[in-house]
């Protein structure tokens, strides 16, 4: 069934609802919000929910809390892998010791949302089993995300403005609710259970080993040199960007967008000023629509430069990186042209880009193709080929779609798993529909099949730019009368998602109609694709679990946010 206004996309059947204490629901215009459905769940409607979506093999993007002026709300997105089609679920919980129920045991990735909203806003998902703080300091003793009083908006308002059939709050949608940990089991400390076994040994793996690619601790309870359990540390590198949403400006907040994932910043510019285009209604000219497309591709084949030199150089191999690098400063010399950066980018704007294209820099563009295609026999002969570094990754660290799904990862490490899911293609934006390319895959499943499928999405990007480059229109780079520094956008809701060098980046933004936003999410593919590490890597040997974690191509603040 496909709701009216879906474009197309997937929506789930009202009779799913049945049974369930549902306060409100409704079909969403997808092109105006960038969902399918949005609910609003009682307490004792949300893991039947939940498992109702796990069993229909949807998968959880992220949870998002909010604080509003009778509680705070948890709002689950959910989406196929198949047939996509965003559903949206919102859960309420009490100012006073919020309790909401968990779902880590039905979705395990919701393990690490949980901890998040639960640092930020203090809700304590009820039967969690490691509650412990996620990105925070464990000695903190606040919750950032929550406004105060004066600045918090009544529920009603927020609840008109997402569209959810529902005139006003009932009376007790935030009463505060039973707290008793009585779903599945106690909470633990965070910390390996202590063990008498003399074989085993704990071992730090950073937070600052050269493999870890920033500031990530991984704990490793090891039995030889074989992982026992393996438990990602992370936080080091948080920087609270989501509190900084709430202080800047609808525009002034664009530059932040550079600062979360370095090596493809663009891909950030892109889903932020996506999300708040769609809440807005703003629609960027052709022209600078294919300047981002040119811009975004340039910026995944650097990142993936990036990642192709560094895992080889994890695996103890110096030559890659040296000739990665070397490739990828044509792509930065193009970018600093076009930008005035080669790194951190603030090149989207609200309605276009900052700059126009030259023909010069079009003529680079196809130049840089038509060398890079000349260097990839190179890289393969150089590496892919290798048996040397074959034998690290041939069958290692191999990833099930079910896993894949029951965490939320997504980009080369889903595709990696044969699984065919692009957000340029699953959920279209701007004008990639317009564009021939295929969506690589490989059916083996490890660590080498997430290798190849980057490499073959180089070549992708490759066809994508040239094919753009030749076909771009002439017009404007920006919409007349683009939104000033201190422009205040309307009241409502967005979620905008784009595809990422990492996977899918998606970006959640809430209006109360004023010149900041009242929230904003970000969803960063790594955080979804590091949670699997601890389950990836049980059993492995140590050495293997250096190559498994180069093959998921973490960026740490992109991670940390």
């Amino acid at each position: 069934m496909v709701a009216p206004g879906s474009n197309g996309r997937r929506a789930m059947n009202p009779g799913w609802m049945e049974g369930l204490n549902t306060l409100g629901r409704s079909r969403n215009s997808y092109e105006r919000t960038g969902k399918s459905w949005s609910v609003l769940l009682a307490h004792e409607a949300v893991r039947d929910a939940v498992r109702h979506l796990y069993e229909e093999e949807f998968f959880l993007e992220d949870i998002t809390g909010m604080d509003c002026a009778e509680g705070f709300v948890a709002v689950y997105h959910f989406d196929h892998f198949v047939k996509p089609g965003r559903v949206a679920l919102y859960v309420t919980a009490a100012h006073e010791n919020p309790a909401i129920p968990s779902v880590s045991d039905i979705f395990t990735g919701a393990e690490w949302h949980e901890r998040e909203a639960a640092d930020f806003f203090g809700i304590r998902f009820i039967g969690h089993p490691d509650p412990a703080p996620l990105l925070l300091p464990e000695d903190m003793d606040l919750h950032p995300l929550i406004k105060e009083d004066e600045a918090r908006v009544p529920f009603d308002e927020l609840l008109e403005s997402w569209g959810i059939v529902e005139k006003a709050p009932k009376p007790g949608l935030f009463k505060k609710k039973d707290t008793s940990d009585t779903l599945h089991g106690p909470a633990s400390t965070g910390q390996f259970e202590d063990t008498d076994d003399p074989d085993t040994l704990i071992l730090n793996m950073g937070p600052q080993h050269p493999s870890t690619h920033g500031v990530l601790r991984v704990v490793l309870r090891l039995d030889g040199e074989y992982i026992v359990e393996a438990r990602p540390v992370i936080g080091y590198l948080h920087r609270m960007h989501e509190k900084m949403a709430e202080t800047r400006s609808w525009v002034q907040y664009i530059p932040n967008m550079g600062r979360v994932d370095y090596l493809n910043a663009m891909a950030w510019n892109w889903a932020y000023v996506g999300a708040v285009e769609r809440l807005s209604e703003i629609r960027a000219p052709d022209r600078a629509e294919y300047i981002r497309v040119i811009a975004s591709e340039l910026n995944r084949i650097s990142s993936h430069l990036v990642w192709w030199g560094a895992y080889l150089l994890d695996l103890g191999a110096f030559t890659p990186i040296m000739y990665g690098f070397e490739d990828r400063e044509y792509i930065l010399d193009l970018l600093q042209d076009l930008t005035g950066s080669r790194l951190t980018y603030s090149f989207f704007r609200l309605g276009g880009v900052a700059n126009d294209v030259t023909d010069d820099f079009l003529e680079g563009c196809l130049k840089f193709v038509g060398h890079m295609r000349t260097r990839l026999p190179m890289y393969h002969d150089l590496v892919t080929k290798n048996i040397i570094f074959r034998r690290r990754c041939e069958g290692i660290g191999e990833l099930p779609i079910e896993m894949c799904r029951r965490y939320g990862a997504t980009g080369p490490v889903l595709r990696g798993s044969n699984q065919p899911y692009d957000v340029r293609r699953a959920e279209p934006y701007s004008i990639y529909d317009r564009f021939q390319f295929n969506i690589p895959v490989d059916e083996d499943c490890d660590a080498m099949g997430r290798y190849r499928v980057r490499m073959a999405e180089i070549e992708e990007s490759l066809h994508i730019i040239e094919q753009a480059a030749k076909e771009i229109p002439d017009g404007d780079h920006i919409m007349k009368k683009a939104p000033k520094p201190l422009w205040k956008a309307p009241k409502g809701e967005a979620y905008f998602a784009v595809e990422g060098a990492r996977g899918k980046i998606g970006i959640y933004v809430i209006s109360d109609g004023s010149q900041n936003p009242y929230r904003v999410k970000l969803r960063a593919p790594g955080f979804s694709n590091l949670s699997l590490f601890g389950e990836l890597a049980k059993g492995v040997l140590l050495a293997d679990a250096i190559s498994i974690l180069g093959s998921l191509d973490l960026v740490i603040p992109e991670i940390d946010r």
